[in-house]
């Protein structure tokens, strides 16, 4: 079992390595996306700037999991500046950003299938009615997700019995008290939640919400790799670029898949059937996924990887560059000086 202390100094690593790669993957979709086209640099933009706010909103307040037993619990290690309300809401913001990045994938997946198949529904439609749809889907996602984690939330206050198990597993845990932290979280034990229905209830509805965006990836994903198996493509170019956007986009699905969904499904399992699972190992996990997704789409497009490249010759080339420079300059000044004293020196002649 990996100790809180490991697991939060790693957490502490993670935040600025993940800032640092988010923003350089944010100005290359800027600045390098111009051989791509379409507006699919847009939802890059858009993901990875969801990606940051995660990872500002992680630094802020670092939030961390705690399970015990049959109780489930979401707390911030940091209070910001001093008020738990304001922390309480960053920790909502951040439940709310983690599920718009499922959400985001989704729209890449529609994106791509209608550029595929431009007899699509998708395809069909036009832009500003397309950017209608997503941003009302997007924001609806969010609106459904806050509300039910909030809900969450107000069982755990509401109900005495339910905060006493959480604050004794939070005491035992860290030797502190739950009152000072701002915390969202509860308890599926029937003897211990009298309104345990409600919180299944309330946890099964953002199970269908993640399952419903799974499936629409799934489905997009396999229509796509279906149209891309066949001669479909008006050009080898356009297919090649097409497959490699689709291969870039399977990698960003599946990295959050085995490094948050699938953590976070076994952190919920362990508290709802109470399995003795050790959570440390998925926490981690959880931590790495901001840093791996921009490196993925750093390295599986091919402008961004080629710029990186160009980079990275072009500063081992420039002191090379530098000292040559130097070395032809010194002799040819030095034979031109000498050149034009001979010509003006009377006792050379």
């Amino acid at each position: 079992m990996i100790s809180e202390e490991t697991t939060r100094s790693l957490h502490m690593i993670e935040g600025p390595i993940g800032l640092l790669l988010n923003l350089l993957a944010l100005y290359l979709i800027a600045t390098k996306s111009k051989n791509m086209g379409g507006k699919y640099p847009h939802l890059l933009f858009a993901f990875c700037s969801c990606n940051l706010a995660l990872i500002v909103i992680d630094m802020l307040t670092l939030p961390a999991n705690l399970v015990s037993g049959q109780t489930y619990l979401l707390f911030a290690h940091r209070t910001v500046l001093g008020d738990r309300q304001l922390t309480y809401w960053l920790l909502l913001a951040y439940c709310c950003t983690f599920a718009q990045i499922l959400v985001l994938l989704m729209f890449q997946f529609m994106y791509r299938y209608s550029i595929v198949d431009r007899n699509s529904f998708f395809g069909k439609q036009k832009v500003p009615r397309v950017v209608c749809l997503c941003v009302g889907l997007s924001v609806l996602v969010c609106t459904l997700w806050t509300l039910d984690v909030h809900i969450f939330n107000n069982a755990v206050t509401a109900e005495p019995s339910v905060y006493m198990a959480l604050s004794s597993a939070f005491s035992q845990t860290f030797g502190k008290d739950l009152v000072n932290f701002a915390a969202t979280g509860n308890n599926f034990s029937p003897s211990q939640n009298p309104h345990y229905l409600r919180t299944y209830l309330v946890t099964i509805f953002l199970v269908v919400i993640l399952g419903c965006t799974w499936n629409i990836i799934i489905l997009a994903g396999y229509k796509i790799y279906r149209l891309l198996s066949q001669n479909v493509m008006a050009s080898k170019t356009t297919k090649r670029l097409q497959k490699e956007l689709f291969h870039a986009l399977v990698i960003q699905l599946l990295i959050p898949l085995f490094c948050s969904y699938i953590p976070l499904g076994c952190i919920f399992s362990s508290a709802m059937l109470d399995l003795p699972i050790d959570i440390s190992f998925a926490c981690i996990l959880v931590l790495i996924d901001p840093i791996l997704e921009p490196i993925a789409i750093i390295y599986l497009i091919k402008c961004y990887r080629r710029a990186i490249i160009g980079w990275i010759r072009k500063t081992k080339e420039e002191p090379v560059a530098t000292i040559s420079n130097t070395s032809q300059s010194g002799p040819i000044s030095t034979t031109k000086r000498h050149t034009k004293n001979n010509e003006t020196n009377p006792l050379t002649n």
